[in-house]
């Protein structure tokens, strides 16, 4: 089954969204989205802490047990994990698998405990991935700090440590919705032998359903494309418009997540009903 899944960023206790992972500016309130977009059909939420790594933090509890008492789709959280205990009080509070980024690349072994604790599809990883010099590099601390890792190297590495899936967020197209980094694509397509998300730049259904056909694609996380949709709906969202943002993305088409999936539905896409 194909999966559509909004990405909640969580600064604080606020929904946050920005460009190439920087520039994040307040949506409101992630549990007015998160509940909007569980009714309208989305197959799993992703929340992520995107500064947790940088102040040593960890703050996502409230609001996972929260939207799990509401929302009885599966639940992703990362940002800050960093321990067996890190896991467990995630799992025993609502969430059912976790994405690991930064301190993957401090403690590899932390991967293989972690597989083998919880078991591989539990564990997610988030490849963020930059072109330097014509190469795909990834990075860590939400695309601010080079691994030193080639793409594929690092794929190879991290799947032998036993995620059970990849997400492969292109840092350079980002929240600016004019579509996703094809040759991303076909860089790592040989190399990925996991579940594949793809998140970073997603413009509009069509394209999502000719990447689907395309390529070995499991599904997609989206964060502009839906959030601003929801965000300018006077009837749903109690949030006040922010003239500057509204100035800023008025050239963008967004949609709804049933609209989404309709899409798919309608070109053949298996897709949750």
């Amino acid at each position: 089954m194909y999966r559509v899944i909004p990405k909640i960023e969580i600064k604080g206790n606020n929904l946050v969204k920005g460009i190439n992972l920087e520039g994040l500016r307040v949506l409101g309130d992630p549990n007015y989205f998160i509940l909007n977009y569980y009714k309208d059909g989305a197959d799993e939420i992703f929340i992520q802490d995107v500064v947790a790594s940088l102040y040593d933090r960890y703050s996502l509890l409230n609001i996972i047990k929260a939207i799990s008492k509401e929302c009885f789709i599966p639940i992703t959280v990362g940002g800050g994990i960093k321990s067996i205990d890190d896991i467990i009080l995630l799992l025993t509070n609502g969430a059912d698998r976790v994405s690991i980024n930064s301190f993957a690349y401090k403690d590899i072994k932390f991967i293989s405990k972690a597989a083998k604790k919880f078991g591989s599809s539990t564990i997610s990883f988030d490849a963020q991935v930059i072109k330097v010099d014509g190469i795909y590099k990834t990075f860590y601390d939400n695309g601010r700090t080079p691994s030193g890792y080639e793409l594929n190297e690092w794929l190879d590495i991290i799947q032998d440590a036993g995620v059970g899936e990849i997400i492969l967020t292109s840092v350079e197209n980002e929240g600016l919705m004019r579509g996703f980094d094809v040759s991303l694509l076909e860089y790592s397509r040989k190399k990925i032998r996991v579940p594949l998300l793809i998140n970073g730049g997603l413009s509009n259904p069509a394209e999502i359903v000719d990447l689907k056909k395309k390529y070995d694609i499991s599904g997609i996380l989206l964060g502009s494309l839906i959030h601003y949709d929801f965000f300018f709906d006077k009837k749903t969202n109690p949030n006040k418009i922010s003239k500057k943002i509204k100035d800023r993305i008025d050239y963008f088409k967004t949609y709804k997540i049933s609209d989404i999936k309709k899409h798919l539905l309608y070109n053949n896409i298996d897709i949750m009903l």
